[in-house]
This record gives structure tokens, sequence and C-alpha cells, in this order.
């Protein structure tokens, strides 16, 4: 019962250190790269404005991809959800299958 109590002590210290980080400035917590997926873009967990720094195709350097239900772009919009929400507000019609608003 003891060894087994201080196997779960030492895996919730190792996990506190991780997500402490400690890591130098300047470094990443997930290597020593600030660009994890070298796409050009830093993380946000460093500083830069990646949402997903393990995908070289999402940063802020790409067009969002309708019906992904993926912020490609990093801008914290899905979908172009916040176009689509105004243009339901207008009483518009929002094309799913293209992410366009069709003004009637």
């Amino acid at each position: 019962m003891k060894k087994r109590m201080s196997l779960v002590l030492l895996m919730v210290s190792s996990f506190v250190l991780i997500a402490g980080s400690g890591a130098p400035v300047g470094t990443s917590v997930y290597g020593n790269s600030c660009d994890a997926d070298e796409d050009g873009y830093i993380s946000v967990y460093d500083g830069g404005d990646d949402c997903d720094d393990f995908n070289p195709w999402i940063n802020p350097g790409v067009e969002e991809v309708c019906n992904d239900f993926i912020d490609n772009n990093c801008d914290g919009d899905v979908d172009f959800d916040s176009v689509r929400q105004l243009c339901e507000s207008y009483n518009y019609v929002w094309l799913y299958d293209v992410c366009l608003c069709w003004i009637t």
C-alpha cells in the first residue's frame, strides 16, 4: 500500500514540475524551439500567436477553412462563427456549405 501511494505522489510531483515549466525565457515548454511545427509562428504558450504549434497548417497566416470545426487562423473564430452570428442577427440566410451570408 505504501509503495502504491509513493508512486502516485511521484507522478503528481512530476506533473507539477512539467506544468510549472521552469523553462528558461526564450525556450519552449515542449523543447528548445519556440516553433515546434516550424511554420514560422511561435506558440501561444511561449508568447506567440500560433494556437496549435504541433500542426503547421494551423497558424495566423492561413485562411479559415469552412466547416472543419477548427480555428485554422488562430483568431478565436471557428468556421466564421462571428460572421454567421452577425448575418443571422440581420435575418439574412447563412449558407453553411460555403460559409457565406446570403442577403435576400
